[in-house]
């Protein structure tokens, strides 16, 4: 956290209702692709990783790194199983194509909708995004700078937006984890 840092909250049900909707589509993608990936043998599902425009299907985890699945190869980069290049990896490449999440899993894209701005204006070069969050129907933002991007410059969230402090954005983190502790 930053002395820049600014937090943001929003309760308008169209808001709390698109971000609810695509996280359940996340947990349903999730699922549906590490199925899907174990189908091909010799890993332990998809791995995925969030970047500026969301979550990407970057490879298969591994079971053994010396055994790929055929058409695959372990990158040490991506610490995954990821297409082999050329025509042995075809298969893969095309299976990697069609196992990406769809737009409506983006929690990101949604939020976007509804007037969060994605990214967030932490130092120049660098593409952040905000942490964001859901506490008794209440959406939280945090921003480690402020709301906008380096082309367009700061933004403001959109109608239905209320800044809010820091503290108040940690008070309803540490209660969505209470929550979460006593129902599991």
């Amino acid at each position: 956290m930053t002395a820049h840092s600014q937090a943001w909250s929003c309760s308008a049900p169209a808001a709390v209702g698109a971000y609810l909707d695509a996280q359940h589509r996340t947990v349903d993608f999730a699922r549906w692709v590490n199925i899907e990936a174990q189908k091909l043998g010799k890993n332990t599902g998809a791995l995925r990783r969030g970047g500026p425009e969301g979550y990407v299907t970057i490879g298969l985890a591994p079971v053994d790194r010396l055994d790929p699945p055929e058409g695959w190869k372990y990158s040490s980069r991506a610490q995954a199983f990821v297409p082999a290049t050329g025509r042995a990896g075809r298969h893969a490449q095309e299976w990697l194509a069609a196992h990406q999440p769809p737009p409506a899993a983006n929690i990101r894209t949604a939020l976007t909708e509804h007037g969060l701005p994605p990214n967030d204006l932490t130092k120049p070069g660098v593409v952040a995004t905000p942490t964001v969050g859901q506490n008794s129907g209440v959406l939280w933002a945090l921003y480690e700078g402020e709301p906008g991007d380096w082309m367009s410059g700061p933004q403001t969230p959109g109608e239905g937006w209320v800044k809010r402090t820091v503290a108040e954005y940690w008070a309803a983190a540490a209660a969505r984890l209470a929550v979460i502790a006593k129902a599991g």
